[in-house]
């Protein structure tokens, strides 16, 4: 029996990993967005804005998803947490390039009403698509002007939710 070549076993196995990957999808926050016009980008690369497979959108407190983080140790998204603005597509799934908080985009239901978002307030801004999903973290400075956390100030904010004693959650909503 003839065994196959290793360039062949190594072109299956990278066919196997890249087809087993979830693809991420991306969602920011709009340059001259304010709280009481918050809108979002999605995209399929970070920065460049296009139609997405949306299924789901919807912002969390940082104090819910912090429970659920801490609660659930390694669990980045729980279907149970509380949102303050939770939209779901009623067809499966239905293109966005954009997402306005408490605007109902064509083709979707409000599963949970928008509420008040407050100054001095963290939100996580999730999308759900086909494939993947994708999260932002905003923060409201008491003044009411938003600020976007990187990607490494997402991980720390994780990171000391997971390292930190269990404590009260009102500072961080």
């Amino acid at each position: 029996m003839r065994r196959p070549s290793p360039l062949l076993a190594a072109t299956v196995i990278t066919l196997g990993l890249v087809a087993g990957c979830t693809p991420r999808l991306y969602v920011w926050l709009l340059p001259g967005s304010t709280l009481q016009r918050l809108t979002f980008a999605l995209g399929d690369r970070s920065g460049h804005e296009s139609r997405l497979p949306v299924q789901r959108f919807e912002l969390v407190t940082c104090a819910e998803h912090e429970a659920t983080v801490r609660a659930q140790p390694g669990t980045r998204w729980t279907e149970d947490e509380r949102a303050v603005w939770r939209v779901t597509a009623v067809a499966g799934t239905t293109s966005l390039s954009r997402v306005t908080y408490g605007d109902l985009p064509p083709g979707f239901r409000a599963s949970v009403s928008a509420g008040i978002l407050a100054a001095g307030g963290c939100y996580f801004a999730r999308i759900r698509g086909q494939p993947g999903g994708g999260e932002t973290v905003v923060r409201a400075d008491r003044d009411g002007s938003l600020h976007e956390l990187t990607p490494p100030q997402i991980a720390a904010l994780y990171d000391s939710w997971r390292r930190a004693p269990s404590r009260g959650l009102s500072a961080s909503h």
